[in-house]
């Protein structure tokens, strides 16, 4: 089965430069619990950066400020979720503690307490 959702997956990708973004990450979004059961560290990630590709075209679509920083939080969530590889709740790492907003201010992000299980 891990095949199946790595072909979505690549669908997925051809849709985000298409820019189907929502078609992507709808797709995707469908099928993250059967890609996370796989336990294939790179078949997540490579899902997870499609849907954070996916989210920061959705972004683009609307002229809307909290609709643009709510994909793009999204967006760093799903980042930091491929990068960890494995399956956590979303524990923000420094950089996505910031938004990107504005011209090249960068704001902090509601900061979460670390603890030594999910590192520094």
């Amino acid at each position: 089965m891990p095949v199946l959702y790595q072909a979505f997956t690549v669908i997925a990708g051809i849709f985000v430069h298409l820019g189907e973004y929502d078609a992507a990450f709808q797709m995707l979004d469908g099928i993250m619990p059967q890609i996370l059961e796989c336990e294939d560290s790179y078949l997540s990630a490579m899902a997870f950066s499609c849907l954070a590709d996916g989210q920061v075209g959705l972004a683009g679509t609307n002229n809307s400020s909290t609709w643009r920083e709510r994909c793009l939080n999204k967006a760093l969530g799903f980042i930091d979720r491929g990068f960890l590889g494995r399956r956590t709740p979303l524990y923000f790492s420094n950089f996505s503690r910031m938004v990107l907003t504005g011209r090249n201010r960068i704001l902090p992000h509601a900061r979460r307490p670390w603890t030594k299980e999910h590192g520094q």
